[in-house]
């Protein structure tokens, strides 16, 4: 044993097994108790996972596992290169251990890389793999990164031959490419938000209310959150989808990837939720939620303006370099390429930043769009009718992007001063106090463009006023159009249109010649400032060169877009600022509240359904109407479960008033309304029937699950059996926006069918009888609000008093007061 000890170390006898030589583990001990052991503990994994696993040729592969399948290709190839070189007779008194180790570490890289290329494509193709072979491989880093380290040291290696010194290379490159291993798995190929899912719109989302059509079911790619880490910054995983752009297979959006499980709507709005309060302001809500992350972006962008400075510094050194001739000729490739690095990692951390910056970005918006989309939908009636459709739609929109907007201006807002002071000092540097009039320039240029941002800031806030005015009144328009063409109102309603639209224009003008001012300062300075800089530092009484001339000229042109863009960003933050107080107005609106406007806490007497109790709704500035503030008074109403109660007035008396009462559209100054089972909500029809863009059998399914017997007898019930067989495709046919394909009483019908196909327990009818002929209403109140909802409390408002004959319950209105309620 000690024999074969000294042949295969070349050691003597007096020291056959050194531990320790040279200042690092003996190449012995390191290759017999480290190298070929764990090598062959990775070619024995490897072997049994080679066919594991089944095959999927149709399972994508990550560029996580072809990046790692490639590197061990590549070390294979390293390690018969080695074989190769050592069979070659040279000095090396390791030689016989060597070529054993090569041996057994080629096989093992050669059976690992056939194991990754089967996991590649199995199940676990969206993981790092099995844990086996991840420990087993992670044991053979020690050995090799002491033999990189240890023939790194050896100069004199490559003395002894071209073999020896490829053996070199090969120990020394071995390390290289397990490193780029490890970032192949960093993070791993794991299957976050890589799942099979009928639509990416469905997954993590609730059911849409209206049917679609479902594409077939597929497995998404992989996507950001399950790349790997040099994926990540290289954008690799983004390769599938760029191909399938320029194959023409980008056709719908279930073609696309899935979002980061961090960027879906589900998971930021409910963030944004959880921080949100009305009164905290929501530039702090904001923050809290993705403040730490922002700020910790701006070290990319830090990173990216100091390797920006660096340029004209290191351009400096070359241009002197070229002058002098008096420098080694390999300091001028370090110049280069060090001018090189500094353009390429430059443009990579700030394409980084862009990037991460834009996803926050895009997250911001998400939240913001989701907070005023459920605002709008839980504040009252009589609170919301301050604001217009059309107005909302600004707050997600326009008002939105401006917030989002601030989101790069800050970041800019902050630099753009260190990128003129830093350049104005190595401009010092160059030219000496020649500088100084650089500086008078840019002084003089910051209460100029000060008052330029101030300008379009105010500029920005009226055009949008009167874009809210003109949105506000074209939504009236709109939904009125039949009325302004019947009356040919057409040109007076024009001319309010462009007035709101001319003093609109007359905003984006005042902006646009502003931008005009600021592109044309934009092209001006930097020639300014260089023409004033060079007249001075002449009359000064110093000889430019071409090293000061080339490099101030750099470092002047740096200063353009952080001069010039000063203004953009100044006039970004103020109409983020004004848009977030708008915003900020909105969002502070009273919630419609369930648990204070009903009172549910108090027994129901004789299992009542509906007990409001000496209650009034009065000073309703909110909800204003044609003549005036809404004001409803009402005694005890008792409505039992299963009655059909008639509400009847005339016209104005409040009839439509009390239903928005009993559904919380009206503020309720005193008194109490109990409602049973309110949790199961109110089946309501309105007397401006609500249609959605869809077909028929969506706006009465309404998002429920489909039953053919009870949907057929609702259609015979609502008289549409007859109308169904008259459109092209019966009950599939496309009704358009707001049911404009479909006459008035057909639209009553289909929103009354709805009405009995939600199973409500309490139906709330406003006057459902009168878009349709005396037959049809007959029909409708027999077989469907006297039939099909019998069993259920219905509340109908009508001016159809021959039904009334059939009502449990009566009530009188007359100016919002309860006058008689009786059978």
């Amino acid at each position: 044993m000690g024999d074969l000890l000294v042949l295969l170390c070349g050691t003597t006898e007096e020291d056959r097994f050194p531990l320790w030589m040279n200042g690092s583990v003996g190449h012995c001990l390191n290759q017999v108790a480290l190298n070929v052991p764990s090598h062959a503990l990775l070619a024995m994994s490897s072997a049994f996972f080679m066919g594991k696993y089944r095959h999927d040729s149709h399972m994508p592969v990550s560029y996580g596992w072809v990046l790692r399948i490639l590197t061990s290709a590549l070390v294979v190839a390293l390690f018969f290169c080695d074989l190769v070189s050592l069979s070659f007779d040279f000095d090396v008194k390791t030689r016989h251990l060597d070529i054993m180790a090569s041996c057994v570490a080629a096989f093992a890289w050669l059976f690992h890389s056939l194991a990754l290329s089967s996991v590649a494509q199995s199940e676990l193709s969206f993981s790092r793999g099995p844990p086996l072979i991840i420990v087993v491989w992670l044991a053979t880093i020690p050995s090799a990164v002491i033999n990189g380290v240890a023939f790194f040291t050896r100069p004199e290696f490559c003395v002894l031959g071209a073999a020896a010194c490829v053996h070199k290379v090969v120990m020394c490159g071995v390390p290289v490419l397990m490193a780029v291993y490890l970032l192949s798995l960093i993070p791993s190929n794991r299957l976050v938000a890589v799942h099979e899912v009928e639509s990416i719109n469905d997954a993590g989302e609730r059911t849409a209310l209206l049917g679609s059509r479902k594409n077939a079911r597929h497995r998404q790619a992989v996507t950001e959150d399950s790349s790997s880490f040099i994926s990540k910054l290289l954008y690799i995983w983004l390769n599938p989808v760029m191909k399938q752009g320029y194959n023409g297979e980008l056709n719908s959006p279930d073609d696309i990837l899935e979002l980061p499980e961090n960027m879906k709507v589900s998971f930021v709005s409910q963030a944004f939720k959880d921080v949100f309060q009305p009164r905290r302001t929501l530039f702090w809500s904001l923050y809290k939620v993705y403040g730490v992350r922002y700020l910790s972006i701006g070290l990319l962008y830090l990173i990216a303006i100091v390797l920006g400075l660096l340029g004209p510094v290191i351009l400096q050194y070359l241009l002197s370099f070229m002058e002098n001739r008096q420098e080694p000729a390999s300091h001028g490739y370090y110049y280069i390429a060090g001018l090189f690095g500094t353009t390429f990692f430059g443009a990579f951390f700030n394409n980084q930043f862009s990037y991460r910056i834009n996803k926050i970005a895009l997250c911001v918006r998400a939240a913001l769009v989701t907070t005023v989309y459920r605002k709008s939908l839980r504040v009252g009636a009589s609170s919301l009718s301050e604001f217009s459709t059309g107005e909302i739609v600004n707050y997600m929109s326009t008002d939105t992007d401006r917030i989002v907007n601030f989101c790069p201006s800050f970041h800019s807002f902050w630099s753009l001063p260190l990128q003129v002071a830093v350049s104005l000092l190595l401009l010092y540097q160059q030219v000496g106090v020649a500088f100084l009039a650089g500086i008078a320039v840019a002084i003089l240029l910051v209460p100029l463009n000060k008052l330029i941002a101030n300008k379009i800031g105010g500029f920005s806030q009226a055009m949008m006023h009167h874009k809210d005015g003109r949105v506000k009144l074209m939504t009236e328009i709109l939904f009125g159009i039949r009325a302004i063409k019947l009356h040919c109102w057409e040109e007076s309603f024009s001319r309010k249109v462009n007035g709101f639209r001319s003093d609109e224009l007359k905003g984006l003008l005042g902006m646009k010649y502003l931008d005009a001012l600021c592109v044309y300062l934009w092209a001006v300075t930097p020639v300014l400032i260089s023409i004033l800089t060079f007249v001075t530092y002449v009359s000064l009484g110093n000889a430019l060169t071409a090293t000061k001339v080339f490099t101030a000229v750099a470092l002047i042109n740096m200063l353009i877009t952080p001069l010039n863009a000063f203004p953009w960003v100044l006039n970004g933050l103020i109409e983020a600022r004004i848009s977030l107080r708008r915003l900020e107005t909105f969002l502070s609106l009273p919630e419609f509240n369930a648990e204070t406007y009903y009172c549910n806490s108090k027994p129901l007497i004789h299992d009542n359904f509906l007990l409001p109790n000496c209650t009034s709704w009065t000073g309703l500035t909110q909800l204003l109407l044609d003549k005036g503030p809404v004001e409803l008074w009402c005694e005890v109403i008792d409505c039992q479960v299963g009655q059909l109660v008639g509400v009847v007035g005339k016209v104005g008396s409040g009839k439509s008033s009390l239903l928005a009462a009993i559904t919380g559209d009206l503020f309720r100054c005193s008194g109490g309304v109990l409602v049973k089972r309110l949790e199961e909500g109110f089946g309501l029809f309105t007397q401006e029937t609500w249609i959605q863009h869809g077909t028929v059998r969506d706006n009465i399914l309404f998002g429920s699950r489909y039953d053919e017997d009870k949907y057929l007898s609702i259609i015979r019930a609502c008289a549409l059996s007859e109308d169904l067989k008259a459109l092209a495709n019966g009950d599939r046919t496309e009704v358009g926006e707001n049911g404009v394909t479909l006459s008035g009483g057909q639209k009553a019908r289909i929103a009354l069918a709805r009405v009995a196909y939600s199973d409500k327990p309490v139906c709330l009818l406003d006057d459902p009888l009168a878009a349709v002929d005396c037959d049809v209403a007959a029909h409708l109140f027999s077989k469907c609000i006297n039939g099909i909802l019998q069993k259920r409390t219905r509340i109908l408002c009508t001016h159809r008093t021959q039904y009334l004959a059939a009502a449990d319950l009566v009530i009188l209105l007359d100016n919002g007061i309860v006058i008689k309620a009786g059978t």
